[in-house]
């Protein structure tokens, strides 16, 4: 099996239950949670942050959350003081 295949979870969970990059997520803990997103691969941002009750998604468009992937990029950009959108 290529292990670049295998999903990264960087989600909260149990406390009992093994996982290296648990709870290591980018979403903001006071008004949003962390929802795994399969399928991405070996990558960070295979998650999303989706709004807690009584916050709404800013933008009316179909999406109603965060991509983990465009959290990350804009931390990373953070980070290196790079200029985002």
């Amino acid at each position: 099996m290529n292990l670049l295949q295998l999903d990264i979870n960087q989600c909260p969970s149990m406390y009992s239950t093994p996982n290296a990059f648990k709870d290591t997520h980018k979403c903001d803990r006071k008004t949003s949670t962390c929802v795994p997103i399969l399928g991405r691969g070996y990558e960070t941002g295979g998650y999303k942050c989706e709004c807690l009750q009584g916050y709404e998604y800013p933008f009316e468009n179909a999406i109603t959350y965060y991509d983990g992937q465009l959290v990350e990029a804009e931390f990373t950009n953070l980070v290196v003081n790079t200029q985002t959108r």
